[in-house]
This record gives C-alpha cells, structure tokens and sequence, in this order.
C-alpha cells in the first residue's frame, strides 16, 4: 500500500506513513482481546481507505489505471 501511495497517489513518505497508520487504528481493534471478523476488517479498511481517498479529493471509484492519477510512471 505504501508503494502505491507514493508511486500512483504522489504522496511523500511521510504522507503515505501518516495514511497507513490511520487506516491500521481504523482495521485494527485497540484490545487485541476484541474479536472481530474478517468481514468486519475488511468493511473497515474500505471506510479508512475511501476516507483517505476523499480527503485527498479522488473519487472512491478511482481506478489505479485511471488517467486522473499522477502523470508521472510509478517508479516503485
């Protein structure tokens, strides 16, 4: 993911580190007592990463491929 942050959404380092332990609090249950489901981890992660999406003012629809993305190849 972090690879994609950065190559196809041009985010810093920093940025796409910032995302990704944003979504990981938003998936993850603070008490690893807390049981989850996997439906549950997955319903969570697509909030976290259409949220991400918003704020950066991309459409939750967006495909990597699409033209829309950075003009530049993702070189990593």
């Amino acid at each position: 993911m972090a690879a994609l942050f950065v190559g196809r959404l041009q985010m810093t380092p920093e940025e796409a580190i910032e995302e990704l332990s944003t979504i990981a609090q938003a998936v993850f249950p603070n008490d690893p007592m807390e049981l989850t489901t996997s439906r549950a981890n997955m319903s969570n992660l697509q909030r976290a990463i259409e949220d991400m999406l918003e704020r950066r003012g991309l459409s939750t629809t967006i495909k990597l491929n699409d033209k829309k993305l950075a003009t530049a190849k993702c070189k990593v």
